[in-house]
């Protein structure tokens, strides 16, 4: 999925604070680059070619600029790369100083396998060491042996942010009434080493009656021109039920919480309680929280904290967020909250403890991800967070053990990240559309191939859909396009409508609209709005034939109680009418563990009870088991698309003479869930646009061969290095 965005704002209210600040920015489209020094044995110029102009590089040159840098935190250095002809072992970098050049950290590099030529490699990149730096040294720098081969640096971009004032949350912070000055560190929410247990339990419901502004806004960046950040001001009311398992809190349902807010539902998640000394005899309580959007599945992250007690009454509840997966939204934002606490038998709290405690049992053990270098001295750590992009909550599973780095927020690392809170965006597209139609195989064979049209009737009335499989639509070669150029359709203004729009025949009746072009299953189109209308006929299908009422409720959800999966994964976005229809193709809320275990299903025999959950012929495809490299070309030569599935061919990454085909999972903004055919997974959720996880690969083929040796040959050998020019900066223009 990718949400379509128009204009750009810049808004802060409420509160004083300082919005990302740009340090550098250069896209040499001013034909000059004269704070950029050349060296090193290679030739260096500007190149022009089709009117975008860059900084070519070849050999062992290098082009190295200085910034003030303003001692800035959250310092995230974003460039581009493309390259042609490069060698097994070369390299086109973009890497970044923080000491004047005494150590350099690679931020982007674009080796054999990504070398199109005109296809420019993204990356952003954040390392703390570039943190409060006065200055910072960038360079572009060519490690090539070919004497064809060519680098071109392009749209380099430097950004922080200024340094923010701290807010204690002590009793008196609570029970005041002076608005919160601003973010607190997320120590402050956490057990200080003078906590205390709680004696008895805890059972009752929480409420929360949010004012009409929060303290406090800070809007970091906001691209979504269709509605105002004044209509985003207001949090919805909430209403939970908790109960605790010693110092553990456990609200009662899981993923977004119904309201009648127009932006936003809360998302609660289990979080500690406990006494402090101080706090005049009252229960401390922190749950994980987030905002997400209505209707779309933006989350943003947070916490609540709360004191209270136990045979009824509350203070002033504290809600922050302050990190988020939304590439098109982000801002900070603080506030007391009016709370009550009502003590109150609840019914299925023993239920509620038990599911936990089974959740938390069933969940991959655990290490950090600093531990990866004791078990694989090999691995470079650096490598893992430069593919993961910057900030971003990602991990590794060798198998056996889930290494996991810290989460990262404006205000400190989040202590309570098992819990985070993480959006599918478009690995929906596989989870539940393309596990929804491989179960309806298994149940009702022949399913599949059924058609559109006499599924849904809207579609039907339009014409132009008789001939259209259900495979066809998870495929994404229905044959209805307005456009075959990458995105085009996905990101244009008219989608719009298909996402915001509220009932399921709203939905329906815009993608069942999109113009017939040609017949189905010979071009690859990305559209979500595809997936939306398989998910539509897949409940026609299981209703027709008695297998069931929902498609996720009755074909999906089962999965994940089977796996002992989060409370998170008990619902799905859908839309707001009587029909709930699922959103199919997005709107999932899940945990990092969650993640972990989905794909090692997937990976693994995908059985339930001893018994094969899924079609194997459909499985097998889409996870390239049957034919390595099936499936439509996408986006790039080394890219497929199968059955809601994508995969690309690493081989060449880690000097393969043949193909290996990796299978993986990709979301909107920054998502990506790599499956590895040595049993390896490498996942990232970040929201700064960044997909590019090739550096993982290197470090996964370390953990364990993505090929056996045995089946290894034809090796190319390493060229001879051919003939250098002298470092030179000049405009070369290509046609």
């Amino acid at each position: 999925m990718k949400r379509a965005v128009f204009a750009a704002l810049a808004l802060s209210f409420w509160a004083t604070g300082v919005h990302a600040v740009d340090i550098y920015r250069q896209d040499f489209q001013d034909a000059t680059a004269a704070d950029w020094a050349a060296s090193g044995r290679g030739d260096i110029r500007l190149s022009d070619y089709q009117g975008n102009i860059s900084l070519k590089f070849a050999g062992h040159a290098q082009s190295l600029v200085s910034v003030e840098a303003k001692g800035l935190r959250n310092v995230i250095v974003r460039s581009k790369i493309a390259a042609l002809g490069l060698g097994p072992a070369d390299g086109c970098y973009a890497e970044v100083s923080p000491d004047d050049g005494a150590t350099w950290l690679t931020a982007l590099s674009v080796h054999k396998g990504q070398d199109s030529g005109t296809a420019q490699v993204s990356g952003a990149f954040a390392n703390p060491r570039l943190d409060g730096r006065a200055k910072l040294f960038l360079r572009f720098r060519a490690d090539l042996s070919q004497r064809n081969a060519t680098c071109w640096g392009d749209d380099v971009a430097i950004i922080g942010d200024a340094p923010v004032p701290m807010q204690t949350l002590d009793l008196a912070t609570l029970s005041g009434d002076t608005p919160l000055a601003g973010l607190a560190r997320v120590s402050a929410f956490m057990p200080g080493a003078d906590a205390m247990p709680i004696s008895g339990t805890v059972r009752g419901t929480l409420e929360l009656r949010p004012q009409i502004k929060p303290d406090g806004m800070v809007i970091i960046s906001d691209l979504d021109s269709a509605r105002t950040v004044d209509s985003r001001a207001t949090w919805p009311a909430l209403s939970i039920a908790l109960v605790n398992d010693g110092d553990r809190l456990i609200p009662s349902g899981g993923g977004p919480v119904p309201s009648a807010n127009a932006d936003w539902e809360w998302v609660v998640a289990p979080g500690k309680i406990w006494m402090q000394p101080g706090d005049n005899g009252l229960v401390r309580a922190v749950l994980p929280v987030a905002l997400q959007e209505r209707n779309a599945n933006c989350l943003h992250n947070g916490r609540l904290l709360v004191l209270f007690d136990p045979k009824g009454g509350a203070s002033k509840a504290v809600a922050q967020f302050d990190q988020e997966t939304c590439a098109y939204f982000k801002f900070d934002a603080w506030s007391r909250v009016p709370a009550s606490f009502q003590p109150a038998e609840i019914a299925a709290a023993d239920a509620l403890i038990t599911r936990d405690r089974a959740e938390r049992a069933s969940r991959v053990p655990l290490k950090p991800l600093s531990a990866l270098r004791a078990d694989y001295p090999d691995i470079d750590i650096d490598a893992l967070a430069r593919a993961a992009g910057p900030f971003a909550v990602f991990g590794i599973d060798d198998g056996d053990t889930h290494y996991v780095a810290p989460c990262p927020t404006r205000a400190g690392d989040d202590p309570l990240c098992d819990e985070r809170h993480l959006p599918s965006f478009s690995t929906a597209k596989t989870l539940v559309a393309a596990l929804s139609l491989f179960r309806l195989e298994k149940l009702h064979p022949g399913a599949a191939f059924e058609k559109i049209a006499d599924h849904v009737p809207a579609c039907a009335q339009k014409g132009g859909w008789g001939d259209v499989r259900l495979i066809d639509m998870l495929d994404m070669t229905s044959g209805h396009y307005n456009s075959v150029v990458a995105n085009a359709d996905e990101d244009s203004v008219a989608t719009v409508a298909f996402f915001t729009s509220q009932t399921a025949e709203q939905k329906v009746d815009f993608a069942c609209s999109v113009p017939r072009q040609e017949a189905p299953g010979k071009t690859w189109v990305y559209h979500t709005f595809d997936t939306f209308l398989l998910g539509v006929a897949m409940t026609d299908i299981i209703r027709k034939n008695g297998l069931g009422d929902d498609i996720y409720d009755d074909l999906i959800h089962p999965i994940w109680r089977a796996l002992n999966q989060s409370a998170a994964l008990d619902t799905t976005r859908r839309t707001y009418d009587e029909t709930a229809q699922p959103f199919t193709g997005w709107g999932l809320t899940y945990h990092r563990d969650d993640v972990v275990r989905a794909a090692r299903f997937l990976k693994g025999d995908a059985k339930i009870d001893g018994q094969s959950y899924f079609d194997a012929t459909l499985l097998n495809e889409g996870m390239q088991r049957a034919k390595p490299g099936a499936g439509k070309q996408a986006l790039a030569p080394n890219i497929r698309y199968y059955h809601g599935i994508w995969a690309r061919d690493v081989g060449l990454l880690v000097g393969y003479g043949q193909p290996v085909w990796a299978p993986y999972m990709s979301g909107f903004g920054g998502i990506s869930v790599v499956m590895l055919p040595n049993g390896v997974t490498f996942y990232a959720y970040n929201d700064d646009n960044h997909f590019d996880w090739t550096a993982a690969v290197a470090e996964g083929n370390k953990i364990r061969k993505l090929l056996s040796m045995t089946v290894l040959s034809g090796f190319a050998s390493r060229p001879a290095a051919g003939s250098r020019h002298p470092a030179v900066l000049s405009l070369d223009r290509r046609q």
